[in-house]
């Protein structure tokens, strides 16, 4: 079917279709062309941008102030003197003065150099390469011979050959390529293309050069047999090679180039010209060495520094903290393994203190209960464990040195649901060693959302139980306090641990009930230390 006929279908179906005939529409075209204008601004950009981000020091404008700041750069130093009488000796430049010459003068001189460029132009053509160096040539060949000597690791220069360096001149005599053998002509191979051709390598079909292999191992020995007859023997015993006056030639061996001084021009009218005249490359050598001398010193006397830093703080006692406890003791949450422990520091106070409320002998089960109550409530109990300095070999229970807790002093679903009785005991033994101290201060952080913690102990914890015993725990209470009951006659033996409430945590005496207990028949007076929770009101409780 014709093209014609398709597209008479395509319109009688109500397709916009108009063959591939139809020419793009102007925007198509429009677009196209922006593109093509956006494309050849980031290649310029790509490529006015590749040289601003090389990594080099000297690349950059602040490294410019640097090479012009010092010796070598200034006229007054030392090492500037030197070095313009050492380039003054040698003649490395000569600058003159640009001065602008008569009608006449410069149409000689032009008609001059016209001449002259002519002639080595036509002299350039026409002299055979091999003619143009013999005297190069002859002149190192008639330079003083001259032979290195290596002793105790150290070379030296002289003018008496030793019997291996006559072997080694009579080996390249009878190479041929020693100028007075020249009946004998072993030119060096000349590759077939120059190192500027462009030539794309297909490594898929380049044969492995991978010495593990036979085949490359036998590829290699023959290469070497065919080539190794064609090397090219360089006299190098000639004072013009070690002084670095003599250059290779790429064709005999080395040659001294005739190389004439040029004469550099300064206009002296050109005032930023002037202003640097006196800098020369080598002062700016000079100068960038000195930096970064000076930058690596910096940077060494730094890096001792530190490092005498830290070797004294290594050197040092650490510094231990206030709060941390002369016992060597952790906290963590009391277990059901630690009821024996618990017990025995409960029946201690029960029988010998009026701080405790119990009167009797608690049992075990006693002890599993009172931490089971305080899980279903969401209350903390914590112990203090004495650690181990070795290696526990049996799986006796760990010592329980002391522990704190808090319980409901009315019950959960009362009024009395956000207040708390603390609890804190010390096995006798162990008081007066920072044990106390860090129970309360743990004690305080789990009740107390804004409690700042002092720390200087460890508190070990699951993943399960850190929840229950973080900052502020897993329920809100409003007022904690103590109940401390003692004789009236024997206040004075409760006063200090009320003090040290009062001091340190911010408790306050709200209540002293006469008579409230009995114990060791005797009547016992109770204070109240209230601490209030947070930043509410004495008035109206926010949820």
């Amino acid at each position: 079917m014709s093209d014609t006929g398709s597209d008479e279908i395509m319109m009688a179906r109500g397709n916009k279709f108009r063959g591939p005939s139809a020419t793009p529409d102007k925007a198509k075209k429009e677009a196209l062309e922006e593109l093509e204008r956006l494309r050849a601004e980031i290649v310029q950009k790509a490529h006015l941008n590749r040289f601003k981000n090389l990594e080099y020091d000297s690349a950059n404008p602040e490294a410019l102030v640097k090479c012009r700041k010092g010796p070598g750069t200034d006229p007054s130093s030392d090492f500037y003197r030197i070095m313009a009488h050492r380039r003054r000796e040698g003649k490395v430049a000569t600058v003159v003065e640009k001065t602008t010459p008569s009608s006449s003068d410069s149409a000689s001189s032009e008609t001059a150099a016209a001449a002259a460029a002519a002639a080595a132009a036509e002299e350039e053509v026409t002299m055979d390469p091999a003619i143009a160096y013999v005297i190069q040539w002859e002149q190192y060949i008639q330079s003083p011979h001259i032979y290195p000597i290596v002793e105790d690791g150290k070379m030296h220069l002289s003018q008496t050959p030793t019997a291996e360096h006559e072997h080694i001149e009579r080996q390249m005599s009878q190479t041929g390529i020693d100028p007075a053998n020249a009946q004998v002509d072993k030119d060096m191979p000349r590759p077939d293309n120059k190192w500027a051709d462009a030539f794309y390598a297909d490594w898929e079909y380049r044969p492995r050069a991978y010495s593990g292999l036979e085949a490359f191992r036998d590829w290699f020995r023959r290469w070497l047999d065919s080539n190794i007859q064609i090397c090219c023997y360089a006299d190098i015993y000639h004072e013009a090679f070690f002084d670095g006056t003599a250059h290779p030639d790429g064709v005999r061996t080395m040659y001294i180039p005739n190389l004439d001084d040029k004469e550099t021009g300064l206009d002296k009218s050109d005032e930023m010209s002037m202003l640097h005249a006196h800098e020369t490359a080598e002062g700016y050598c000079h100068n960038w060495v000195l930096h970064t001398r000076k930058h690596e010193e910096e940077q060494r006397v730094q890096k001792d520094l530190r490092r005498q830093a830290y070797i004294e703080a290594m050197r040092a006692p650490p510094q231990s903290n206030p709060n941390s406890p002369k016992a060597n003791v952790y906290l963590r949450p009391a277990q059901f393994e630690d009821s024996q422990g618990i017990l025995q520091i409960m029946n201690w106070y029960a029988k010998n203190s009026t701080l405790s409320t119990d009167v009797r002998n608690l049992e075990t089960g006693d002890v599993r209960q009172r931490i089971e109550n305080c899980e279903e409530n969401k209350l903390p109990f914590i112990v203090a464990v004495e650690r181990n300095t070795g290696p526990i070999r049996d799986n006796s229970p760990e010592n329980i040195l002391g522990y704190a807790l808090a319980k409901d002093s009315v019950g959960i679903e009362t009024s009395g649901r956000f207040t708390a009785e603390l609890h804190v005991f010390v096995k006798t033994g162990f008081k007066r060693q920072g044990i106390g101290r860090c129970l309360i201060d743990k004690l305080l952080e789990v009740c107390d959302p804004t409690y700042i913690p002092k720390g200087g102990y460890f508190f070990k914890a699951t993943f399960d139980e850190q929840p229950r015993f973080g900052a502020g725990g897993p329920r809100r209470l409003a007022r904690l306090f103590f109940a401390v009951g003692y004789q009236s006659e024997r206040s004075h033996e409760a006063r200090w641990l009320m003090e040290w409430l009062f001091d340190k945590y911010d408790f306050e005496e709200q209540a002293i009930l006469k008579g409230a207990r009995v114990k060791f028949d005797h009547f016992n007076d109770v204070s109240y230390l209230v601490r209030t929770v947070g930043y509410t009101s004495n008035i109206r409780f926010e949820y």
